[in-house]
């Protein structure tokens, strides 16, 4: 850092424990480790950084997320992110404008997605939720009116699996909200997976 506001500097870390660093948070339950890199170079007055998160292994309680990759810009007053985990099948991106009132927008999307994958593994005689996701979820708005979001989440095909039934959707599910109400289009198909019977 110089007396003029310029500054300069690199980051980069080793595999760090999780369980090590956040038990003392009381979230011992995060297991995984953390690798850091981040650099950047500017002024106080217009500030650039760069910043990247590989978390290996990552396991909270019984549910297994696996490996996550974190990528993060600031330049220009804007704040840029992106992530991916779950072997690609959950991404995520999004933009913040650092200047008030914040404007954001953000996008998830779901390609094959085992959700069942993420739950704790189940009693022979419990509900069980299972198959593969895919959709998109968006968001945007202002951080300072967070309350007047706005979202719209598309989801091409969703399955719930219990021991007798099967719930999927026949047509893909739109659910959109807003300041005012919000709207929600879908039709779900139950299956009796011993008397094949559907409605």
């Amino acid at each position: 850092y110089n007396p003029d506001g310029k500054y300069e500097f690199q980051l980069n870390s080793e595999d760090l424990d999780l369980v090590s660093i956040l038990d003392v948070f009381g979230m011992g339950q995060l297991k995984g480790y953390a690798r850091l890199s981040a650099d950047g170079k500017g002024t106080v007055k217009n500030p650039k950084a760069n910043i990247h998160l590989d978390l290996k292994s990552i396991q909270y309680g019984d549910i297994k997320i696996g490996d996550v990759a974190y990528n993060g810009y600031f330049d220009n007053n804007k704040i840029q992110f992106n992530a991916a985990a779950l072997a690609d099948t959950f991404k995520l991106e999004g933009e913040i404008d650092a200047t008030q009132p914040m404007p954001f927008n953000v996008t998830v999307q779901l390609a094959n997605l085992d959700f069942g994958a993420l739950l704790p593994s189940a009693g022979k005689n419990s509900f069980q939720i299972g198959g593969e996701t895919t959709g998109v979820f968006k968001i945007d708005g202002e951080i300072a009116n967070i309350m007047n979001s706005r979202g719209k989440i598309q989801l091409q095909s969703v399955a719930l699996q219990t021991l007798r039934h099967r719930f999927f959707n026949v047509k893909p599910i739109e659910i959109e909200f807003a300041n005012p109400p919000m709207i929600v289009d879908c039709r779900l198909s139950i299956v009796d997976c011993f008397n094949h019977q559907s409605s």
